[in-house]
């Protein structure tokens, strides 16, 4: 009988905490979508400052131009994390 009124008691308690914890998930998201904006941000001119750094380093001919290639592809790179972070996110994350 202990049993019994346990369980109807975690039914109860649960059936009626779901209307109140059914508004969180969109709070959540909204929340999610502005760390990954401002992220976007932060890796754009953090990005375009270390490009700049590179080509102004190769137009004073402190280091050749092949290292300002190099600088691209690493940008590319990490514009490419971002991407597959956000192609596995909108499978697995929600």
């Amino acid at each position: 009988m202990k049993k019994l009124k346990t369980l109807f008691a975690l039914t109860a308690t649960s059936v009626m905490s779901t209307p109140v914890f059914a508004d969180g998930l969109s709070d959540a998201t909204a929340e999610i979508t502005a760390i990954q904006t401002w992220l976007y941000s932060i890796l754009f001119f953090v990005s375009l400052i270390y490009m700049i750094y590179q080509i102004g380093l190769a137009m004073a001919e402190k280091q050749p131009w092949g290292d300002v290639i190099f600088a691209f592809g690493k940008v590319a790179v990490a514009g490419a994390a971002v991407v597959g972070a956000t192609w596995a996110w909108s499978i697995w994350g929600s």
